[in-house]
């Protein structure tokens, strides 16, 4: 056994626990159950194609050292550059986009390859704590942005056992399916049934809570969107409210400055009415008002 193939061996068995594969198993077997070929972009040597077993054309892309064996086929290309003789049933592309520079370029090549692809990118990780990553944080706008898609269906995982604080526990997880297709969770379900080894009650009640999980994880989505929606209205209420308290603290300020200037002149006025020169005056200002009596 080559030092190689011992590191290789090495890091999947390190990754190969991870919660997020598990999802991606669930995935690929609700949405790409009659699947005839698949691609795995970015393999990176891992194995987790293998457990595709449905899918009798399996093959893998990277541009050195894709996953190779017995059952998959290795194509050691520049996806950018790759141009397949047809299109495959489903894309996979994890953990992936995060690495390269024309991202935008590369993510919108995926559904030139096929109309189903199924991507994982870290979800909200911060922006230099993996080396290798250009693209972090990346969340849902990031990905809308780059493929140019609303996902049919995505998911947020976490990751047990990780520090939450460090920002590296969770992945987003999108599948994209043609666009006109509506997604029958019902058959999903049976999908992921047929297609597992296991079989007896605690394999269906274990199936079965998580296509529930599933399926709340969606309602919670939608719920989210409503809630993200609500929110901006609000915002827009909350920007018109400050803007009219704004205008009327405004008019205080100039109603306040009205009071005091007639303030002002009313007691300039007692001081007049209350001086020695006005009653001195009196009897002229009398005169003065007859007389303009008398020759109106």
């Amino acid at each position: 056994m080559s030092q190689q193939k011992n590191v290789d061996d090495m890091y999947w068995l390190r990754r190969s626990n991870m919660m997020y594969y598990k999802y991606i198993d669930i995935l690929m077997k609700a949405f790409a159950f009659d699947a005839e070929s698949i691609l795995d972009v970015g393999s990176a040597n891992t194995k987790y194609i293998e457990a595709f077993h449905w899918i009798p054309k399996k093959s893998t892309l990277d541009i050195k050292n894709p996953y190779t064996s017995a059952n998959v086929t290795a194509i050691e290309a520049d996806f950018l550059t790759f141009t397949p003789e047809e299109k495959f049933d489903i894309v996979t592309c994890f953990q992936v986009l995060e690495h390269i520079s024309e991202v935008e370029r590369f993510a919108k090549k995926l559904f030139e390859v096929s109309d189903k692809v199924l991507i994982s990118v870290p979800y909200l990780w911060p922006k230099g704590v993996e080396k290798d990553h250009v693209n972090d944080p990346v969340d849902t706008e990031k990905l809308l942005q780059w493929t140019g898609r609303v996902p049919s269906y995505s998911i947020v995982v976490p990751e047990p056992l990780r520090k939450p604080s460090k920002g590296i526990s969770e992945r987003l997880i999108c599948y994209y399916g043609p666009e006109e297709e509506q997604i029958n969770f019902k058959k999903a379900q049976e999908n992921v049934l047929e297609l597992s080894p296991l079989s007896g009650e605690d394999f269906l009640g274990n199936e079965n809570k998580i296509y529930n999980s599933l399926q709340l994880q969606w309602s919670i989505e939608k719920l989210e969107k409503e809630l993200e929606r609500k929110t901006l209205a609000n915002q827009e209420i909350k920007i018109k409210t400050q803007e009219l308290n704004e205008k009327i603290n405004q008019y205080n300020v100039e109603i306040n400055k009205l009071k005091k200037a007639q303030q002002y002149y009313l007691k300039e006025y007692q001081k007049i009415v209350k001086s020695t020169s006005w009653r001195f005056t009196a009897p002229m200002r009398l005169a003065g008002s007859l007389v303009k009596k008398i020759t109106r």
